[in-house]
């Protein structure tokens, strides 16, 4: 049943995905079909934003969407136009993303889907770790999905788990 029902909590979700070069073929795909999973079950009383980068840094919309009948479908044809392309900048991806989530009632929650490897911008892990904690004011807590056999693990797991948050992992072939 998708209609909301008085238990349903409204969330703000804010999604980056890595459409860098190493993320080519299955990784991107991997990654949109999560997505697009995601988006499809925001609920009317959610909001949400969607952060695509490489080198640099896009979004669907400047703030925050609320999940209505015409941002999903929108935000759907977002997601299917993204494409690879150049550089990693992990960090300023997650800042941005976390700079577009403003203090609310509703808890808070970025989906974070890479292969970790960053290749601009800030580049040492422990540096990217630190500037992401600087940047989650809100008390985001932070999801990561990581894609390929070449996954940076020590990154991904220490951006989740120092951000109440829990990494997945999704080799080639895995839903």
């Amino acid at each position: 049943n998708d209609t909301p029902s008085s238990d349903v909590i409204a969330k703000d979700m804010a999604f980056t995905i890595d459409r860098s070069g190493s993320m080519a073929g299955v990784k991107l795909q991997q990654a949109k079909d999560a997505l697009t999973f995601c988006v499809n079950r925001l609920m009317p009383v959610d909001f949400f934003n969607i952060v695509t980068f490489d080198h640099t840094i896009s979004s669907n919309a400047e703030e925050l969407l609320p999940a209505s009948s015409q941002n999903i479908p929108a935000a759907l044809q977002y997601v299917q136009a993204i494409s690879v392309g150049g550089s990693t900048d992990i960090a300023q991806a997650l800042t941005t993303s976390l700079s577009k989530i403003t203090a609310s009632d509703r808890p808070h929650y970025l989906i974070f889907l890479t292969d970790g490897q960053p290749t601009a911008g800030v580049t040492d892990n422990g540096q990217i770790s630190a500037l992401v904690n600087q940047a989650n004011a809100n008390t985001t807590r932070i999801f990561s999905v990581g894609f390929g056999y070449d996954v940076n693990t020590v990154l991904i797991d220490k951006i989740s788990i120092d951000n109440n948050g829990y990494p997945l992992y999704c080799n080639p072939g895995q839903n």
